[in-house]
């Protein structure tokens, strides 16, 4: 009886060590330690198809990170208001950046609302404007499927934005929801801003030659990912590179101003 007592003993300590990884930690006050964490990191499945809060299925907004200096250190728990950003360290040199930022919704005429959450984000993409993304899996009625969420953030700001977070009445005013969320991102840079303006008349002018034309180059850009390799289609900034181009040029707009 005792033999097997240990046994389980050992296996469950294994089992619970595994869910330990290297990591970083970035605290507020500038100070750092190295050990091993243990929280947000859990297996990130979704039980419903669509969620109306993504982030607390996949416990990003978790409050407390278990955290050990060493394999048989003793754990103790960090508060998610003290941390500024986690590093998990991999094998190679392979580095995965989460940073504690509060995330802000956007209504369905897209603008901020006050009330966010904090949570833990993977940054994919740092400049004057930052890219976080995941991917999670999930089940529903017709089976298992994946999908990416993204966020931005205005390197001066201290929040994110939910941008992909669309409401059913967002559909009534679309085109309000796509823009309005980069002109709040933008606000520092009028040409940004200007462009972003310029975009909107011409889609609203838009000829049969200029929808032709924006076509050919979703087709392009489409036709350009499918011959990517496996591995690169799961690489998230590819992804929001291919998919989400529009965007990447408002983007690169305002990286350039000064």
């Amino acid at each position: 009886m005792k033999s097997h007592l240990t046994l389980f003993l050992l296996l469950a300590n294994i089992a619970v060590n595994a869910r330990f990884s290297k990591a970083t930690i970035l605290f507020n006050d500038g100070h750092t330690e190295t050990g091993l964490v243990r929280s947000f990191l859990e297996q990130r499945i979704l039980t419903a198809g669509y969620s109306t809060n993504l982030e607390h299925e996949l416990n990003l907004d978790d409050k407390i990170v278990k955290f050990k200096v060493s394999e048989n250190a003793e754990v103790k728990d960090l508060s998610i208001d003290d941390i500024k950003q986690i590093t998990l360290l991999y094998e190679n040199n392979y580095t995965a950046v989460y940073r504690v930022l509060a995330l802000k919704e956007i209504d369905n005429k897209g603008n901020l609302r006050d009330k966010s959450l904090k949570v833990f984000l993977p940054l994919l993409k740092e400049g004057k404007i930052n890219i976080y993304g995941l991917r999670y899996s999930g089940r529903d009625s017709s089976g298992s499927f994946q999908e990416e969420a993204f966020y931005y953030q205005n390197a001066k700001d201290d929040y994110a934005i939910n941008y992909y977070n669309v409401g059913l009445f967002s559909l009534f005013s679309m085109k309000e929801r796509i823009l309005n969320p980069f002109r709040q991102l933008f606000s520092d840079c009028p040409s940004a801003v200007t462009e972003i303006e310029n975009m909107e008349k011409k889609f609203l002018s838009s000829t049969k030659e200029d929808l032709k034309a924006s076509r050919e180059e979703q087709k392009q850009l489409t036709k350009e990912f499918n011959n990517l390799s496996k591995e690169e289609k799961k690489d998230l900034l590819k992804i929001h590179h291919y998919k989400f181009n529009m965007f990447e040029k408002m983007i690169s707009h305002y990286e350039k101003c000064q």
